[in-house]
């Protein structure tokens, strides 16, 4: 038993003892099999080192680990975590067993047991440190795909979900140049990782990747993979290892300072490297500090802020793909003249100011890049960034946002510089006659927008999904939820169980839940309709003694359950527009992505300043 399966039982016996009976989290519960277990009942299989209790494992198969039994809790404790106790039980004892292969749209039988691969994964250096159970626990949620040569399994730009790992196999890593031509960077072979982008960062992946044999890889859900890492701490590291090597690559082509250094030297600083995940708010860099170093920005948003006796003065925000501390590595005796907070969830990865000392003499032009950067910082810290919105005149119903002027600390607070695909109505043009919430609804019989939310300026930012560039909502275990290749966060209705988890971790209030209009068969509907054509009694009354108590109505808790399916905006998908957009008669409403409208060539993003006074 591993240290951290103690940890959790530990935590979970304290809790079990002090848990009162209240069954505020069974109400809660989204799943219909609740009906058939108590608290009794679970928490005395905390106390067994088996779970032989037919009802209460199958109770533990359908919980999702939504979370939403949690919040309830009057002694403030955590149901989900007495379950995920009890599911490893379940998970632990689920004998060996020959692995399904997917194979396209086919599913077959593989060669592999569930033992024999992962005691082969554990074999590779990623999951060193990982106990046998955790990684069996692991194959339970995860799939193994086939490939055959020439099968694509990632496409460059595109999202996805899941880390990769080959089994058997060469897979080659492709990429487009600005004319269209296919270009190979690398072949991979048994025992790589791929994907790792997606998981750790929410982050389209950087290049396509195509079968060169025949393969099978093993393909682990994002949450599979965090529930590793939380459990597993030398696992955690690897990961963020990984993250950091494949990061140094990816965005050392853009990089100034490192694009002036050959490849082969990028290893010399990756091994000083290290990788740091910043919270909304923590300090990346405090004023006055004398410890810095290289810093390259992978994901999120950094704001840089200088205090002063009239209060703190914002200077730029940092995001993807920038990169700052020239200053700390030139400059003898650096004081950091400037404070940088995260403002969002953001990954950086540091180099100390050292590790560039034995390369200045080799490769003259990294100080020269550097030199300039410093340059850039320097001048940075007398001035302020300002944001403007210019005008489309490309049509006769567009938007007029020639005179609005938004601040980047609004937008990050609000979340709008997270989205892809944010809806905005122009204020100054719109009538009143809601005639984009009317459309929506027509299209898809519930409104998925209402004009509430966000000002700024002239413009009203509506409660819409934003199809965020991180999102919180989609930690969902039965993937009720999900992001597709172009980037859209979509409900999938069939999967759906109405918990509301991703309504309640939406920062912004932009999923809600709705009855169905058909609503969803109950478990005994479905153990019913399987057993009546084979049933020897041949009438429905037996059926309905034996599972009529689970057909019956199930109290429902804040609107939430089988017949409940989460609503969101999805972009009109499957229609030529967007109703919203369409439908509005004076151009007020209309969509655009903040970054690639606001940050291109503007201050603070771009690294080109505008001379301001405060």
């Amino acid at each position: 038993m591993s240290q951290a399966f103690d940890a959790l039982t530990l935590k979970v016996l304290e809790e079990v003892e002090a848990c009162i009976g209240c069954n505020d989290c069974m109400l809660a519960c989204p799943v219909p099999e609740k009906a058939m277990v108590t608290i009794a009942q679970l928490n005395a299989t905390v106390y067994s080192p088996l779970v032989d209790d037919p009802m209460v494992e199958a109770f533990l198969g359908a919980c999702t680990q939504c979370q939403q039994c949690v919040p309830v809790c009057p002694a403030d404790l955590s149901r989900a975590d007495m379950v995920l106790l009890n599911k490893q039980k379940v998970e632990d004892i689920v004998p060996d067993k020959h692995l399904r292969l997917q194979r396209g749209d086919h599913v077959e039988d593989s060669d592999w047991t569930l033992d024999a691969l992962a005691a082969h994964l554990g074999l590779l250096q990623l999951f060193a440190g990982v106990d046998k159970l955790a990684l069996r626990r692991m194959l339970l949620s995860s799939t193994l795909l086939g490939l055959d040569r020439g099968d694509s399994l990632l496409t460059q730009g595109a999202y996805q979900e899941r880390l990769l790992v080959i089994v058997s196999g060469v897979l080659r890593q492709h990429t487009t140049d600005e004319y269209g031509e296919e270009i190979d960077l690398i072949s991979v072979g048994e025992g790589s990782f791929l994907g790792e982008m997606a998981v750790l960062a929410d982050r389209p992946e950087p290049y396509s990747v195509t079968a060169r044999t025949s393969s099978i890889v093993v393909a682990i859900p994002k949450a599979t993979i965090r529930r590793l890492m939380e459990s597993t701490p030398t696992f955690k590291t690897a990961m963020d290892r990984l993250h950091a090597e494949r990061a140094l690559s990816t965005y050392a082509a853009r990089s100034a300072v490192l694009g002036a250094l050959p490849v082969e030297t990028h290893g010399q600083l990756l091994a000083a490297a290290q990788p740091f995940t910043y919270r909304p708010g923590e300090i990346v860099q405090k004023q006055d500090e004398t410890e810095g170093g290289f810093t390259m920005v992978l994901s999120g948003f950094l704001k840089v802020s200088q205090s002063d006796p009239n209060g703190e003065r914002v200077l730029l925000y940092y995001r993807e793909g920038d990169d700052f501390g020239g200053l700390s590595i030139l400059e003898a005796g650096w004081s950091s003249r400037v404070t940088i907070r995260a403002t969002t969830v953001s990954h950086v990865l540091r180099i100390p100011a050292v590790a560039f000392k034995p390369v200045f003499a080799q490769y003259p032009g990294v100080k020269k890049a550097l030199t300039e950067q410093a340059r850039a910082e320097r001048d940075a810290l007398n001035h302020k960034p300002r944001v403007a919105l210019h005008a489309d005149d490309s049509g006769p119903a567009t938007r007029n946002t020639t005179n609005m002027a938004l601040d980047w600390e609004s937008m990050l607070e609000k979340g709008l510089l997270k989205g892809h695909r944010v809806l905005a109505i122009d204020q100054t043009r719109c009538t009143d006659c809601n005639n984009c919430v009317d459309a929506c609804g027509r299209r898809h019989g519930i409104p998925r927008l209402e004009r509430r939310g966000l000002q700024l300026d002239n413009l009203l930012f509506p409660a819409a999904c934003r199809h965020c560039d991180d999102p919180v909502c989609l930690l969902c275990s039965v993937n009720g939820i999900v992001r597709k290749p172009d980037g859209e966060i979509a409900i999938v209705d069939d999967t759906c169980i109405g918990c509301g988890g991703c309504a309640d971790r939406c920062p912004y209030d932009n999923i809600v839940l709705h009855q169905r209009e058909t609503p969803k068969p109950k478990l005994g509907d479905k153990i019913a309709a399987l057993l009546a054509p084979t049933s020897s009694h041949g009438d429905a009354s037996f059926l309905d003694k034996m599972f009529g108590w689970l057909r019956s109505p199930e109290v429902e808790t804040d609107g939430r359950g089988e017949d409940w399916v989460a609503v969101k905006c999805d972009l009109c998908a499957g229609y030529k527009n967007e109703a919203c957009v369409t439908a509005c008669p004076t151009g007020a409403a209309f969509r655009f992505d903040p970054i690639t409208e606001l940050g291109e060539n503007h201050i603070g993003m771009s690294m080109q300043r505008e001379r301001g006074d405060e």
